[in-house]
């Protein structure tokens, strides 16, 4: 009775050591958001991950909102990994970065003018999602537990952006000149 105590003792200690180990790290999280012509906004999110490990989760999405518009643009992706140990592995939101987004209420922008402002929320996150089943004896007797708990990291932000307008300024008035 002795022995078995302490190789329970023994295996519960190398898997509550492992627990350090196994919290996912969120290695990057990189925003791209730019204005990319007239009307149109790059923009995309790259979220790298790792976790030591068989399954790692790794997720994101951003919101992209102008003053020109109350029209919210938003994209979001979720992706599960596996392998046997350590997982080390990139997730693109969506998945062609960047993309592009047409600027909601272009048109009230005066041409040769900046006129407004767009701004992309962003978050992107990851955990770990691994149980561990142990059967004890040969006749089927065993139950499911949760060796290591998920552990989770997320990081969030926000990119700013003054759209512009190119094109020549109008004169609408009579007697109006440009310079």
């Amino acid at each position: 009775m002795n022995t078995r105590l302490r190789r329970f003792a023994t295996l519960a200690g190398v898997l509550l050591s492992g627990h350090a180990a196994a919290v996912p790290t969120l290695k990057n999280v990189t925003p791209i958001f730019y204005q990319s012509g007239n009307g149109n906004l790059a923009a995309g999110l790259i979220v790298e991950a790792s976790t030591s490990l068989p399954v790692l989760a790794i997720g994101g999405g951003f919101t992209i909102t102008c003053t020109t518009s109350t029209l919210p643009q938003t994209a979001e992706r979720l992706a599960t990994f596996t392998g046997f140990l350590g997982i080390s592995e990139t997730l693109r939101i969506p998945a062609v970065v960047p993309s592009t987004y047409a600027i909601p209420g272009w048109s009230s922008i005066p041409a040769a003018s900046c006129g407004g402002q767009c701004v992309m929320q962003y978050k992107g996150e990851t955990r770990d999602e691994t149980s561990l089943s142990v059967r004890i004896g040969s006749q089927n007797i065993g139950a499911n537990f949760t060796l290591v708990p998920a552990g989770q990291q997320s990081v969030g932000n926000a990119v700013l952006v003054t759209i512009c307008r190119s094109g020549q300024p109008q004169c609408c008035t009579r007697g109006c000149q440009l310079p």
